[in-house]
């Protein structure tokens, strides 16, 4: 993550370490670098998720922008310098990463999107397409949410909430559908799939589903519901089918329709080849 930013074509930055708690060395890491840009770094006890010390980061930040950076993930070089240029009557710029897995294999990108108005019922609806070390917001529109949620009920949909806010407040977001960093899709990361996740999921849709109405409430629910399937059918609940199913069969989207479609298929397949197993 360190060198990444040592990497970066654009120079005009400061950098901002919020230690939670480490007992790995960050700290020994980070004086080593100490020396290649403006850094300061602040060590808190572990809180238990990132909202804290992200905080941290915003309260203390001097610039006009902020972009995070999960510390293992990472930036291209190029990644600061394409940002700078489309920030100009913007209050947040997200673009694409590379998801790479635990062996160093890239597997996919991430979701982003073009949001539609309102934007805020694009993300409650369409599901979030905002990635944490893909984003760079306004410091003051930061400040003026009141940064991210220290709900502990919202561990690792804290971010999730942060665009909600912010979208309920400014439509100038801005996407870029260009990958200019990598995430690391690893083993113990907060955004994996557990039984927790589906519950934060399920806490998040309901802060905000009362202010949407008919047809955008319901299918705020379906797209939970399809979420919470997807986490289901990662855990090896198996009747997560079932839930892809009824998505099928009642979501307006075409693309949640197709995307439970072609679950639905993945399920029934692996059913009929465990019963053909079974009767060997």
């Amino acid at each position: 993550c360190l060198n990444s930013l040592v990497a970066q074509a654009f120079k005009d930055f400061d950098v901002i370490i919020t230690d939670d708690g480490s007992v790995d060395g960050t700290k020994d890491v980070v004086e080593a670098y100490k020396d290649r840009f403006n850094l300061r770094y602040f060590y808190q006890a572990n809180w238990g998720g990132p909202a804290k010390g992200r905080n941290v980061g915003i309260q203390n930040a001097r610039g006009k922008w902020i972009a995070f950076s999960d510390a293992d993930d990472w930036w291209y070089p190029n990644k600061l310098m394409e940002v700078s240029k489309v920030l100009e009557g913007r209050d947040v710029v997200y673009h694409e990463l590379d998801y790479f897995d635990d062996s160093g294999f890239l597997n996919r990108t991430t979701n982003g999107r073009y949001l539609v108005n309102p934007f805020f019922e694009d993300l409650l609806v369409g599901g979030n397409c905002l990635s944490n070390s893909g984003t760079c917001a306004r410091t003051a529109i930061l400040k003026r949410v009141g940064g991210l949620s220290e709900d502990r009920e919202l561990i690792a949909v804290e971010d999730y909430d942060l665009w909600l806010k912010i979208s309920k407040i400014s439509e100038r977001f801005y996407y870029i559908p260009v990958c200019f960093g990598a995430y690391w899709e690893g083993a113990g990361t907060l955004s994996g799939h557990s039984w927790n996740y589906i519950q934060r999921i399920k806490t998040i849709t309901n802060k905000y589903l009362g202010e949407l109405e008919g047809p955008q409430q319901k299918e705020a629910i379906i797209r939970e519901r399809y979420i919470i399937a997807r986490n289901k059918k990662a855990l090896g609940d198996v009747t997560a089918t079932k839930d892809f199913w009824n998505i099928l069969l009642h979501s307006k989207s075409l693309e949640l329709k197709l995307k439970a479609f072609l679950f639905v298929l993945m399920g029934i397949f692996r059913i009929k080849s465990f019963r053909r197993f079974q009767t060997k």
